[in-house]
């Protein structure tokens, strides 16, 4: 989602939370030094920003230079990310980060693990690189062994190592390619989501095609074997938007329906059970959700009201609820917070509040909840500056 599209999207929410609200919400405390942002993004172990003006700033594991900031050392408050680039999105990935800047230059930095950062090496980098091909993207997303990106002309583009087809490149054996190539098919796409080994994407008209691994059913095709191009989900459902988890997938139709598939081992798919899926299954409850987000092994979605729901393994508070049981079904967030956007990475879920707060939760041995510290939170706390 891009910085118009995120304004807009904004500007929508906060219509439907006065609605509902009728003006008698709860008012959100103003914290001294919390970090403001219009979109917050959850890595594996590291959390990103974008501020107003379009400067990123990361916090969390920096092992590979995953932050951005020219050094290795992990940092437990947001750091600017260097180079003076004005970015529309940034996506924290596994080790890594990409972001695509207001002219639609690509650039990733971090681990550059099976040559992820499609710079045509494999050697890590510690602050942003511009990815090889001079295409114009729209979006980047990157997974543990690949990133893809669309083009503003909606083309998916590829790059890494495809070890269970992620490339989409149609290989019938394993491939590499340290700079993007294009995803086959023809097709031209809507919107993109990574996270591990699998891929999906929408076309413009709402039909959602996935590839890459399939052994719990991510791609929803009702079967178990990996595609190394794109292929559709079946149900025939016309979507607006689809995010792809650790190795599951939800997806939201344009009638706000929500709906998972893949592995629900920990009931990461929300309906009520933990029996892995190959195609889409509702979520139970009957919430309206206005955007879904899947982490690794949970999963997040925001309602119409702007209240956060969160399902699925709760090993480390990233469900922002009380420890001690995994829901198979959606449930309220602590703190009572209103948000207008979530992110969930691996163990950890962040949400930007309709005051622009950036708030995290979950699993933080590397200070990738923003807080000061490395004590985890069971519920959402403010990323401090």
């Amino acid at each position: 989602m891009g910085l118009r599209e995120r304004v807009d999207r904004r500007l929508v929410v906060l219509v439907m939370l006065a609605v509902a609200c009728n003006g008698d919400g709860p008012v959100e405390p103003r914290i001294p030094g919390q970090l403001t942002a219009i979109a917050v993004t959850a890595g594996s172990e590291h959390t990103c920003a974008i501020t107003a003006g379009g400067a990123a700033y990361c916090w969390g594991w920096n092992l590979s230079g995953q932050l951005g900031d020219s050094d290795t050392t992990s940092h437990l408050h947001p750091v600017p990310v260097t180079g003076g680039l004005s970015f529309d999105t940034v996506v924290g990935g596994i080790y890594n980060t990409c972001g695509v800047t207001i002219s639609g230059a690509a650039y990733c930095w971090g681990s550059n693990f099976s040559a992820r950062l499609g710079d045509s090496t494999e050697e890590n980098r510690t602050s942003p690189v511009v990815v090889h091909g001079g295409l114009s993207f729209a979006t980047l997303r990157s997974g543990f062994f690949h990133t893809c990106g669309l083009t503003t002309g909606g083309a998916a583009y590829c790059w890494g190592y495809g070890n269970v087809g992620q490339l989409g490149d149609s290989a019938s054996a394993p491939s590499y390619s340290a700079t993007p190539i294009p995803v086959r098919g023809g097709r031209t796409f809507a919107s993109l989501s990574t996270f591990n080994f699998h891929t999906c994407a929408l076309t413009s008209a709402g039909a959602a095609y996935c590839w890459g691994s399939n052994n719990q059913g991510p791609l929803g095709d009702s079967t178990l074997m990996a595609r190394a191009t794109p292929t559709r989900v079946v149900g025939g459902f016309t979507f607006r938007s689809v995010s792809a988890g650790g190795f599951h997938t939800c997806a939201l139709t344009t009638a706000d329906a929500a709906y998972c598939w893949g592995d629900n081992t920990t009931g990461q798919l929300g309906n009520g059970a933990i029996v892995d899926r190959s195609f889409p299954v509702p979520v139970s409850g009957g919430l309206v959700f206005t955007e879904l987000t899947a982490g690794g092994t949970h999963t997040c979605g925001l309602t119409t009201s702007g209240v956060a729901y969160c399902w699925g393994d709760n090993a480390f508070g990233q469900l922002g609820i009380a420890r001690g049981n995994d829901p198979t079904k959606p449930e309220p967030v602590l703190g009572g917070l209103r948000f207008v956007s979530l992110s969930a990475g691996w163990s950890h879920t962040c949400g930007v509040t309709v005051a622009n707060a950036v708030y995290c939760w979950g699993y933080n041995r590397f200070g990738q909840l923003g807080t000061g510290d490395t004590t985890g939170s069971l519920k959402p706390v403010p990323v401090l500056r």
